[in-house]
């Protein structure tokens, strides 16, 4: 079993990752809150309650064969759920034999920090 840590992500940083065409995976793990202001462009929805070790492989799997470098999660206020979610993520990767190379993350202030660095850009999309 590997070793490796969950990072907090700047919202500063996340965009400095998808300006550089960075491969990741943005996942908004909002439940009842989901699309309050909107989402994080190209991001997906997983309901944080359905956040188990089936779909973490799934996710796993489709980052790997994407080539993404990062995994991206993003809550509210990126204080419990995406840091919940992130650190199981983190551990189903660690547990494998060989884990990809993928890091990690959980947006620091959650989306409403994006919200406020971002809200008239094309980095937040409308959903409703």
């Amino acid at each position: 079993m590997s070793e490796r840590e969950v990072l907090s992500l700047k919202p500063q940083a996340l965009v400095g990752y998808i300006e550089s065409n960075l491969k990741l995976m943005i996942i908004d793990v909002r439940d009842i809150d989901y699309g309050e202001g909107g989402v994080i462009q190209s991001s997906i929805n997983v309901n944080p309650m359905f956040f188990n070790e089936a779909i973490v492989n799934d996710l796993l799997k489709k980052a790997e064969e994407q080539g993404d470098s990062f995994i991206v999660l993003y809550c509210q206020y990126g204080q419990q759920r995406s840091v919940k979610c992130a650190k199981t993520m983190n551990n189903v990767l660690c547990n494998k034999d060989s884990p990809p190379l993928i890091q990690i993350c959980y947006l620091e202030g959650g989306f409403k920090a994006f919200l406020s660095a971002y809200h008239d850009t094309k980095y937040v999309e409308q959903i409703w």
